[in-house]
């Protein structure tokens, strides 16, 4: 069993999160010349539980079957210890012991602005989503965005429409496009060399804890953030959130009329006297925030 194998047994053990698997590997230094037992062993120790074999033979299961999925539909298993796994990354707290990729990972070395905003946004900024995206891509910078209904799609679809490239980043595995609606717009990101990322394996289902956790990843493989439009709740405002505790800068899209619900959200942050947040009223401005040096 090689390291990558080890890493993904021990992430598929009930109660052991990215967390343990990372202490584990700061204990041993490397994977290769520490076997499962020894893993295990150790694992049960700092967490103080009892793992049985039933347990461990499940986990063991899993892995091969996530490998073979991995392997027939071209997902690449990029675990913390690989080349390329994300630097950007490093401020999290806990960092994912596993990424699944599909499609073009080099893109993760470019710069990378986040482009996020309501599922419901109005013509307006449907329209804004794909204009300021396509800015991007025509400056050779790949759009980040979570394929979601609404400002997501959007911002995905202008990256394409200008040939550009685009990541999403998934609340689900690779193979459980969520929303299914937007199953052809994931296969159109591949197919324009774009990049689906995710932390869940293929074959993982979308659950509500996982749409948080999207969007901080969202934030800190982003360079800057950029919000279209937001009402006051919602995940646009945890992916601000997350990008204010990395010290990403944020911009926010300024309208004539900024009394609606969608662009509720865009006036608090424009309002916020604790966060520089970057008013973003036309083209120019867009182009002064994504060209500001961080």
């Amino acid at each position: 069993m090689n390291s990558t194998e080890k890493i993904l047994t021990l992430g598929f053990i009930d109660k052991v999160g990215s967390a343990t698997v990372r202490h584990a590997y700061d204990f041993f230094s490397d994977f290769e010349s520490a076997t499962l037992d020894d893993l295990v062993k150790f694992v049960q120790m700092i967490r103080k539980i009892n793992l049985r074999s039933e347990g461990i033979s499940a986990a063991i299961k899993k892995k091969d079957a996530i490998v073979e999925s991995c392997m027939k539909n071209n997902v690449e298993i990029c675990t913390f210890i690989d080349e390329r796994y994300p630097s950007k990354l490093a401020k999290l707290a806990i960092q994912p012991h596993v990424l699944y990729l599909k499609g073009n990972a080099n893109l993760l070395k470019n710069r990378l602005v986040a482009v996020i905003g309501t599922r419901m946004p109005t013509l307006e900024g449907k329209q804004k989503a794909k204009d300021y995206s396509k800015i991007l891509c025509e400056d050779g910078i790949p759009v980040v965005s979570g394929l979601a209904y609404g400002c997501d799609t959007y911002a995905h679809k202008g990256a394409l429409e200008s040939d550009g490239k685009t990541i999403a980043v998934l609340p689900s595995g690779t193979d459980r496009i969520y929303p299914e609606e937007n199953k052809a717009l994931a296969q159109s990101i591949l197919d324009k060399d774009g990049l689906l990322l995710s932390e869940y394996h293929p074959l993982e289902f979308v659950e509500n804890y996982k749409f948080i956790a999207r969007d901080r990843l969202q934030a800190c493989l982003s360079e800057k953030v950029f919000v279209v439009e937001t009402g006051v709740v919602g995940g646009t405002m945890h992916t601000v959130n997350f990008s204010q505790k990395q010290s990403r800068p944020v911009g926010v899209a300024v309208y004539k009329n900024m009394n609606i619900s969608q662009r509720k959200g865009n006036a608090i942050l424009l309002n916020n006297k604790n966060y520089n947040f970057f008013p973003v009223a036309n083209f120019d401005d867009f182009k002064v925030f994504i060209n500001e040096k961080t």
